[in-house]
């Protein structure tokens, strides 16, 4: 999980390859990735174990390098080594391991820090969160998709969860609610398939 406080600045990925051993023929980490995320926005990267998001995260914080391309956090490129200290006071890693990531010594303070940042959208802070439960990519306002080193797919999670089929060609799931819905609508029922909660399921019924 990564969050990001970058000010009145985005992420800007062009055309960023990356390859963790330059010397071998392997396949590419990333390869030819290209995305803009702008202030204020709340974006999940989903993807399968080895589809990049993790390469992605090192990047935007200048832990690793575009082999190919360029990456600039707040305008400031991440090859150039003056831009990284500022770059890194602005931008937070949080980790999905929580032995890597213990932020307080009250239980309590800790267990709330996720939720609160995550709910920062109106002091305008810029989120990425990088996850595999989809139960938190619906709060996205936008999803990118990772497959094999490349960003497949770039849109809402209404309309990406929707494609029930596509999804699952990829790798990943839908939300339980979204793989309920469609098979109701499959069985009849008067339902569009895209629905992501309870609530807009019901209401439909």
């Amino acid at each position: 999980m990564i969050l990001l406080n970058l000010g009145d600045s985005m992420i800007k990925f062009e055309n960023v390859s990356f390859a963790y051993d330059k010397n071998e023929k392997e396949k590419k980490a990333l390869d030819d990735v290209s995305f803009e995320i702008k202030k204020g926005e709340f974006v999940s990267i989903l993807g399968m174990n080895g589809s990049g998001k993790s390469t992605i995260a090192k990047i935007m914080d200048g832990i690793l390098l575009p082999t190919e391309g360029d990456a600039t956090v707040m305008g400031m490129n991440t090859k150039n080594e003056e831009n990284l200290l500022e770059i890194r006071q602005n931008l937070g890693l949080v980790f999905q391991n929580p032995d890597n990531q213990i932020i307080a010594t009250i239980v309590e303070e800790d267990v709330a820090f996720g939720p609160e940042n995550l709910l920062n959208r109106q002091y305008e802070k810029t989120i990425v969160l990088i996850t595999h439960f989809m139960s938190e990519a619906v709060l996205s306002d936008r999803l990118m998709v990772m497959h094999e080193g490349k960003l497949v797919w770039d849109d809402t999670p209404r309309r990406i969860f929707s494609d029930v089929k596509k999804v699952h060609s990829l790798g990943l799931d839908v939300p339980q609610v979204t793989e309920l819905s469609n098979l109701l609508k499959e069985d009849g029922f008067n339902v569009t398939g895209d629905e992501l909660s309870i609530d807009e399921l019901v209401a439909k019924l």
